[in-house]
């Protein structure tokens, strides 16, 4: 499996070298060139229980550099999540899957450009929480997953602003 990480800061380089132990190919994608030498040319250092390992893993700052792609994980700040998107859906292609992990503010605000409060105030956002909300209810079911709360209570709450 093909996993290429977007984001290579703390986050997206340790899921990255972790992927990567476990056998899989990962490239990480980043626009930092100094952080991206360093990986190419030391790994990445990883450390657990005060034992260190050095992960070997490629890294690249330009996104043609990289083939097709099984796997996107998308791991910026909001800012640069649209754009991220962007490069991880073409690298993905068709049979690929685009994973957003956003560090910060939700990708649902970050993707279509309204400010993180906006959220519930806009019908259409409203019911694409609501959506969400019923996806992952099903996945955790489906996985045998208690969940804290009531979350058919948070989405009536949804429903009802």
């Amino acid at each position: 499996m093909n996993i290429t990480v977007i984001g290579a800061g703390a986050m997206g380089s340790l899921f990255g070298a972790l992927l990567a132990e476990a056998g899989k190919t990962v490239t990480l994608l980043d626009i930092r060139r100094e952080h991206v030498d360093a990986v190419n040319a030391n790994g990445l250092s990883i450390e657990k229980a005060g034992a260190r390992r050095i992960v070997p893993i490629q890294a690249t700052t330009d996104p043609d550099r990289i083939r097709s792609t099984d796997l996107s994980i998308v791991f910026v700040k909001s800012p640069h999540t649209a754009a991220a998107a962007e490069t991880a859906a073409r690298l993905s292609g068709n049979t690929g899957v685009v994973l957003l992990i956003n560090v910060g503010i939700n990708a649902i605000t970050a993707l279509v450009g309204i400010k993180n409060g906006q959220i519930l105030e806009l019908e259409w956002s409203r019911q694409l929480s609501c959506e969400a909300v019923e996806e992952a209810m099903a996945v955790a079911r489906a996985q045998n997953v208690a969940i804290d709360g009531d979350p058919v209570a948070l989405k009536a709450s949804l429903k009802e602003k």
